[in-house]
């Protein structure tokens, strides 16, 4: 998209939505933890205390439409985030509005192990499903994603609106209204 803005003048903006959840999500991210909570499963690598910018669904959408309003610069990259949470709080609102006990935590070392078993055993069988828990999983679990947005909100006029504590909510009325939770 930058090339052909930089080499055809071709007007577009780019838009890089951080950690997106929110109601219709069903296949990763709080709703794939949200269904192991409510299998009794409440176990999660890591601490609790890396760092994301989950954007509620609507928010993103909202960044969007400023994002293709006239006057905004083009050719540029915007960093689309919400407000900047540890992952416990996160996952905290999540099992509060689900009304369960809290998450617990096992050593990251541990969900490593575990990783490397799933994906060896779903190797072995042919499975063409991802694990519940694979490396790649357990980084987005663990690590830091927490990144500078200030600027990009600034420029589009974006202000996220919608928290955690209340997106996590929202999400779960609508998984549990549409019986896929």
């Amino acid at each position: 998209v930058r090339r052909y803005n930089d080499a055809l003048g071709l007007p577009a903006v780019i838009v890089r939505p951080t950690y997106v959840y929110g109601p219709r999500e069903h296949k990763m991210g709080p709703y794939i933890v949200a269904r192991n909570v409510r299998q009794g499963l409440r176990l999660l690598p890591g601490d609790g205390l890396n760092l994301h910018h989950w954007v509620y669904v609507g928010d993103l959408v909202r960044a969007l439409i400023l994002a293709g309003q006239p006057g905004v610069p083009t050719g540029r990259p915007y960093l689309i985030g919400g407000p900047l949470t540890t992952a416990g709080e996160g996952w905290q609102a999540l099992t509060e509005a689900m009304g369960c006990g809290p998450i617990v935590y096992a050593p990251k070392s541990a969900g490593w192990i575990v990783a490397v078993a799933l994906e060896g055993l779903y190797r072995v069988i042919g499975s063409h499903q991802a694990p519940l828990l694979s490396r790649y999983r357990l980084g987005i679990l663990t690590h830091n994603n927490g990144w500078e947005i200030r600027r990009d909100g600034q420029e589009l006029g974006f202000v996220p609106k919608v928290g955690v504590q209340e997106g996590m909510r929202r999400a779960v009325e609508w998984w549990r209204e549409h019986h896929t939770l």
